[in-house]
């Protein structure tokens, strides 16, 4: 490989500054293809003959942020926050999904966290039963005083 060092360039070959305290690592999910990196800051890139170049994330019609990549000799489709989660966000529990702690802050990699959906959902079915049934105290509350009114 003939490159010149950590500089990133986009698809037409210009050159692409780091972003503030931006720090890069190999993404070694794909062992016979090593040439990709990815960013605290949720950038992606693959090496070229000159440097990296970086790979424009795409916006499925789920909403999922993905990146294409080069799978000996495949292209595949992978979730970015997934790709940035593997890489900077530790799993000692081995949780198979990753979401947005903040969904109105960027895809960074300080507001990623791995989680377990059945763990996830359970715990939501519960907060919803604990809000409808103080609702429904409400409601009763609010009706006992109306039919006192009568």
């Amino acid at each position: 490989m003939n490159y010149l060092g950590n500089e990133t360039f986009d698809k037409d070959g210009l050159l692409v500054p780091n972003l503030l305290g931006e720090e890069w690592k190999g993404w070694p999910v794909i062992e016979e293809n090593p040439y990709y990196q990815v960013s605290t800051h949720g950038r992606f890139r693959r090496i070229i003959g000159k440097g990296w170049q970086l790979i424009n994330p795409q916006k499925q019609a789920s909403g999922q942020i993905t990146v294409s990549v080069n799978d000996n000799g495949s292209q595949k489709t992978k979730a970015l926050k997934k790709i940035v989660a593997e890489v900077w966000v530790p799993n000692q529990n081995q949780l198979p999904n990753v979401r947005l702690r903040d969904k109105e802050l960027p895809m960074i990699s300080s507001n990623l966290e791995w989680y377990n959906f059945k763990e996830s959902k359970s715990v939501r079915k519960e907060i919803r039963t604990k809000i409808l049934a103080k609702i429904d105290k409400l409601c009763m509350s609010e009706l006992e005083v109306l039919l006192d009114r009568l």
